[in-house]
């Protein structure tokens, strides 16, 4: 398999856009509570005042797809998902910015792995330093997310839509903070064969296995560990579950739907006889994620020391980019119903001041309820390759964004043309001119012919996001070494004089 770089081309066909019910379980991060964080809950005022401003976290952002580059989290999708992040962290004065291009991985093996164990290889492949590595694709172990403190988190498509904080609770493990729950994952034993009636007294004490989400990974081991039961008094709330005083007990280890006011609807009862329900606004907790909003001041208290203490390495040094002011998309081309061929077509718009990607929808819907092309790209310009209706009038629309702020709105105004099959791109009179093969997987040039031609040729081949990878001078005939082109589609442009030719290429 080949680790893609290149802009990944995605239907936003079967991706969930909306928040559901999700079959999936909730978090694959079992019980766990760092050692740092024990040591924190101690004496937080050691770690108190070490910062006070605004952190800024730089992530690494990795889509994941089958080997044909299908089932990847559409653009769209992750536009949405990290507007969503910054909003659920913004309480505690975090903000995670994009601290590289979004990484495309084409590899069915991760796609929809079965077990954190797969996952976990996968992250020793392409976890980036210095960065927060975070990874989408279509099943993360059969979980809605999963993280590993030793790595980075893993999050299911199908749960990253605009109303999902999943990607915000692995955050949460990832900054040390537990399940308020903690311990109650495998019930009153930790594998869930010991049952437990809420309406009778809790136990003291719980079990739970941690076995593969220490900060080192272990695969051959089973580690159990005894947590202590919270009580509705506060008498432990120090040293029992998450060991934060200031979320409530909680020993529901199961997805549950909220009341109006977002408490639980089973009321469970503690070693003392207390009855109490458990609170649903916690990102930490297992309600639904209408229920969940917010985490509490000492788990903001607890992620934000963690963060200098333990990924201070992390920590972006640069001034941040203001937001993209809201605009009007102007200079676009093509313009409004204009006739282009229906290959290699190059939309284009003016540069958004403070903008540094765009998101770009195409669909032969003016409502764009089922987009044929989605896509982010660096400059302002894309170019679709081929279209699928290619006689079908279709309209594109822009979101301009950078790589702090996502929390956009489409640019005022769309486009709109018309494919048409005699509308000539090229001035070439010479048709024996070729550019062979255009499928390159076994070899690492492509061969230019241009018999007809005295003149040099001028030889230059761009990326879908219309980046200049390879340009040089060449003579009727000759090779291009392609061997440094990633898996994808480029646009191969020939030109001599007022003749040219525009075709493109496919890298396997």
């Amino acid at each position: 398999m080949r680790y893609s770089l290149t802009l990944l081309f995605a239907f936003i066909f079967g991706v969930s856009l909306t928040a559901q019910q999700h079959d999936l379980h909730p978090c694959g991060t079992p019980s766990y509570k760092s050692e740092w964080l024990k040591k924190y809950q101690v004496n937080p005022t050691a770690y108190a005042g070490t910062r006070d401003d605004i952190m800024y976290v730089p992530i690494a952002v990795n889509i994941v797809a089958d080997d044909n580059g299908n089932g990847g989290l559409s653009s769209i999708g992750l536009q949405i998902a990290l507007c969503v992040l910054n909003e659920d962290f913004a309480q505690a004065d975090m903000v995670f910015y994009l601290g590289r291009d979004v990484a495309y991985i084409s590899d069915s093996r991760y796609a929809q792995h079965q077990t954190v164990e797969q996952g976990y290889e996968m992250m020793q492949l392409y976890d980036e330093p210095n960065m927060i590595n975070c990874y989408f694709m279509a099943d993360a172990a059969g979980n809605c997310g999963y993280n590993l403190p030793s790595a980075g988190m893993c999050v299911s498509n199908n749960c990253a839509g605009p109303g999902d904080h999943t990607w915000a609770h692995e955050m949460g493990h990832q900054l040390s903070l537990p399940h308020p729950f903690l311990g109650w994952e495998g019930g009153v034993s930790h594998d869930g064969s010991v049952g437990h009636d809420f309406n009778d007294p809790a136990p003291e004490t719980v079990l739970y296995n941690y076995t593969s989400f220490k900060e080192t990974f272990y695969t051959d081991t089973i580690i159990i560990d005894t947590a202590l039961v919270e009580k509705v008094d506060g008498s432990n709330c120090q040293i029992a579950a998450d060991g934060f005083c200031d979320t409530k007990p909680d020993y529901l280890s199961s997805r549950w739907a909220c009341l109006d006011d977002n408490n639980s609807p089973t009321e469970q009862t503690d070693p003392n006889g207390e009855k109490f329900v458990s609170d649903g606004s916690l990102i930490m907790s297992y309600a639904l994620d209408n229920c969940s909003s917010r985490f509490s001041d000492e788990q903001i208290a607890a992620s934000r020391a963690f963060l200098v203490d333990r990924k201070g390495h992390v920590l972006g040094m640069e001034d941040p980019q203001e937001p993209v002011a809201a605009t009007a998309l102007t200079g676009q081309s093509p313009t409004d119903l204009q006739d282009v061929f229906p290959t290699d077509i190059e939309l284009s718009w003016d540069a958004v001041p403070g903008a540094t990607r765009y998101l770009v929808q195409l669909s032969i819907f003016e409502s764009f309820q089922v987009p044929v092309y989605d896509a982010i790209v660096t400059d302002p310009m894309a170019i679709i390759p081929e279209l699928q209706f290619p006689t079908r009038e279709h309209w594109y629309r822009v979101k301009a964004f950078n790589d702090y702020n996502f929390c956009v709105e489409w640019l005022e105004g769309i486009g709109s043309f018309t494919p048409n099959e005699l509308v000539n791109t090229t001035s070439l009179d010479q048709p024996a001119w070729l550019v062979r093969p255009t499928l390159i997987s076994d070899q690492p040039y492509i061969t230019i012919e241009a018999p007809d031609s005295r003149a040099p040729i001028q030889l230059q081949i761009i990326d879908t996001q219309g980046r200049l990878l390879i340009s040089n001078t060449t003579r009727h005939e000759g090779t291009v070494d392609v061997s440094d082109l990633s898996t994808g589609i480029y646009i191969v442009q020939l030109s001599s004089g007022t003749q040219s030719l525009t075709t493109k290429i496919i890298v396997q």
